[in-house]
C-alpha cells in the first residue's frame, strides 16, 4: 500500500495500527495462546445419549480445551444450549438414501480433512465410530450400491 495512502488511512482512523510491546517499539504484543482444540466425534450415536456425553466431555475437558463436536445427526438442540462449536457430517441413512446426489465418500473425506485443518485439534475423541470408520462405512456403502 503506498505510503501517503497508509498514513492516511491511519490518521482517519479507518486503518488500525498494531499494537506493540511497551518495552519495544518494534516487538508486538505476544497474545496468549488459545485453550488447545479437543475435537469429539458424536458418529452413530443414538440422540439421547448426546446430553450425557456433552456433560461428560465438557465436566472432563471444558476447563482447559475448546471442545468441537462433530455430529452425524440433526438434534444440535443439547449442543446448541451448552454453546458449543458443532460441526455435521451427513448421516450414513441419508448417503443412501440420496447416494444419486454426489458421490459421498469422497465429499465427506475431503470435509473431514478440513474440518481438521480448520479446527487444528491437539486431540480428537470418538464416542461412537471415530471418522474413520464412518468413513470407511460410507465407502463400503458406495461400493456395495446402497
Amino acid at each position: 500500500m503506498p505510503v501517503v495512502l497508509n498514513r492516511l488511512l491511519t490518521v482517519s482512523g479507518l486503518m488500525r495500527q498494531p499494537h506493540r510491546h511497551p518495552d519495544d517499539e518494534t516487538t508486538p504484543v505476544q497474545v496468549p495462546p488459545q485453550h488447545p482444540v479437543l475435537m469429539v466425534t458424536v458418529l452413530g450415536v443414538n440422540p439421547e445419549e448426546h446430553p450425557e456425553i456433552l456433560h461428560k466431555v465438557l465436566a472432563r475437558h471444558g476447563q482447559r480445551h475448546r471442545c468441537v463436536f462433530v455430529l452425524d445427526h440433526d438434534d444440535f438442540a443439547p449442543f446448541l444450549a451448552r454453546g458449543v462449536a458443532l460441526e455435521y457430517l451427513t448421516p450414513l441413512d441419508l448417503q443412501a438414501q440420496h447416494a444419486a446426489l454426489m458421490d459421498w465418500p469422497d465429499y465427506l473425506s475431503e470435509k473431514w480433512m478440513l474440518l481438521q485443518l480448520k479446527w487444528q485439534p491437539g486431540q480428537i475423541i470418538a464416542y461412537g465410530m471415530t471418522a474413520d470408520r464412518f468413513l470407511n462405512l460410507s465407502r463400503a456403502g458406495r461400493d456395495n450400491g446402497l
